[in-house]
């Protein structure tokens, strides 16, 4: 073993011209370690990332969702919906109208998307367990309430305690077009009393009462998405089958991935090209070593014949 060892060290500490092939090895070496590193950990933190991600889409966004083929509406009477309620493993049904509008608060204003819902949603979504001040509290009083999303909260420097109504301001869908700013918008008052945080782009949101949201855009029995909960134990193409026997081709069935396929593709093209970048890294630095040890065996063919 000792013997070994020193003819390993002799040779490789050697004062010939072979300690350059040496270090060129060694740096080689030292390069596919720190590849292989630095592809463990960018991938790992990558896939730490994107089921981060994906959690909390998902404590947001429904097993499957329903959409209109073309347009933005469609109808769903109450026939329909006891049947999407008695396909085997549905849990919930919650129909949903959405809208963008322009909210004001005192004097500032900003961009935000109305998502019109029933009590069933916070069961859907775990709503519950995102709200980060208030309550989720969604009445169609005379001056209905609105759970408003952490984003435009934190711009709008809402205060709940302070009882500030909200202006929703809305494009008049049955109107001609005019120049006078009053008939051209229908604008209606919420008290907000509650905040949630999901994700940047969902805290951009304002849930409001569908009724509520249904009268304001003028919709009468239409709704713009049909969200569905499912049992753990279903497998998502027997439910898929079922609803799209009810509904056939006339709308679009979603189901997670599907909501935000972009994102995921983005997420997953990311990692394939990080992957390959550091790969070519590594497959580099295995052709400095196959070129070393190359060197190496031709500078001793000499020894070794002896």
């Amino acid at each position: 073993m000792k013997l070994s060892l020193f003819i390993a060290r002799h040779y490789f500490f050697s004062k010939k011209s072979t300690n350059v092939i040496n270090l060129i090895s060694l740096i080689s070496v030292v390069g596919i370690a720190i590849g292989t590193m630095a592809l463990i950990v960018i991938l790992s933190i990558f896939n730490g990332l994107e089921e981060l991600i994906i959690s909390r889409y998902d404590s947001f966004d429904p097993d499957f969702r329903i959409e209109a083929v073309s347009g933005k509406t469609f109808r769903v009477d109450s026939n329909l919906f006891r049947q999407v309620l008695a396909v085997e493993g549905v849990k919930y049904v919650v129909p949903v109208v959405e809208e963008n509008a322009l909210v004001k608060y005192g004097d500032k204003y900003f961009p935000a998307h109305l998502m019109g819902v029933t009590d069933d949603f916070v069961k859907l979504s775990g709503m519950d367990s995102m709200i980060t001040a208030g309550q989720f509290l969604l009445n169609d009083d005379s001056v209905p309430t609105a759970v408003i999303g952490q984003s435009i909260a934190g711009i709008l420097g809402l205060q709940l305690e302070a009882f500030k109504p909200l202006h929703i301001y809305v494009p008049r869908r049955l109107k001609k077009v005019t120049m006078n700013p009053d008939e051209a918008f229908k604008q209606q008052l919420v008290v907000p009393v509650g905040t949630f945080s999901v994700e940047p782009e969902i805290d951009e949101h304002i849930l409001l009462p569908i009724k509520f949201v249904s009268h304001l855009l003028d919709y009468k029995n239409q709704i713009t998405g049909l969200e569905i909960d499912v049992s753990e134990d279903i497998t998502e193409r027997n439910v898929r089958e079922d609803l799209t026997k009810i509904f056939g081709d006339k709308v679009v069935i979603k189901n997670r991935f599907e909501q935000h396929q972009f994102l995921y593709k983005i997420m997953r093209t990311e990692k394939v090209i990080v992957f390959l970048i550091l790969a070519l890294i590594l497959l580099i630095a295995s052709f400095n070593v196959i070129g070393s040890l190359s060197m190496l065996i031709i500078e001793k063919r000499k020894d070794i014949k002896t």
